[in-house]
């Protein structure tokens, strides 16, 4: 199709993680062939998403407030767990199989000599620490996520030299993503996760 609109519609929606062309091709057509009040409804759900999400500013977790309800639940465990973003925790969450918080890095470490992108976002994690029994660092088993555990775990134990600090178990494919992981795998990573 040589379509100038359409084509950059196509290359606007590929942008978005896990979309591939021909996802993004066919998001494209539904949009196009939809009633103006699906693309209306849609447009709206994603302004108001823009405009009243924000991350807490105790674990950036997406939030309706500035502390989400996981950093307020007084009830939760004293345990804090790391992951990469919102999707894990949300993960975490529907399988109840962990009841304490949770510290979100939102990226991991691609250039291990340049950690000053990271630091502050890192650093962030002190704000939770003093209150935690264990922290669980429940990053993807890939080079980054690697790197970045080893970096968070040298920066904790810097400051808190005998907190407990354990890693999810092996079971997860090297190279995978925790939010594509199966129940069952993530079930068993997490309670055979092993100190670090």
């Amino acid at each position: 199709m040589n379509n100038k609109t359409f084509e950059n519609l196509v290359l606007s929606l590929k942008e978005l993680p896990g979309i591939s062309k021909k996802q993004a091709e066919k998001i494209s057509f539904y949009i196009i062939q939809s009633k103006k009040d699906v693309l209306n409804n849609l447009i709206d759900a994603f302004q108001k998403a823009k405009s009243n999400l924000v991350k807490c500013n105790n674990c950036n977790l997406i939030s309706e407030h500035q502390l989400c309800s996981i950093c307020i639940d007084k009830s939760r465990d004293n345990k804090l767990m790391v992951v990469e973003s919102s999707l894990e925790v949300n993960k975490f969450e529907d399988l109840q199989i962990y009841s304490g918080k949770y510290f979100v890095v939102d990226s991991l470490i691609k250039n291990f000599d340049d950690k000053s992108t990271y630091f502050e976002t890192y650093n962030k994690i002190f704000k939770i620490l003093p209150n935690a029994d264990e922290v669980i660092l429940a990053l993807s088993p890939t080079l980054e996520g690697e790197v970045s555990a080893i970096y968070i775990k040298n920066l904790i134990n810097e400051k808190f030299p005998n907190l407990k600090i354990s890693q999810l178990a092996n079971g997860l494919p090297v190279g995978s993503q925790v939010e594509y992981i199966d129940s069952l795998t993530l079930n068993f990573a997490f309670k055979n996760r092993k100190d670090k």
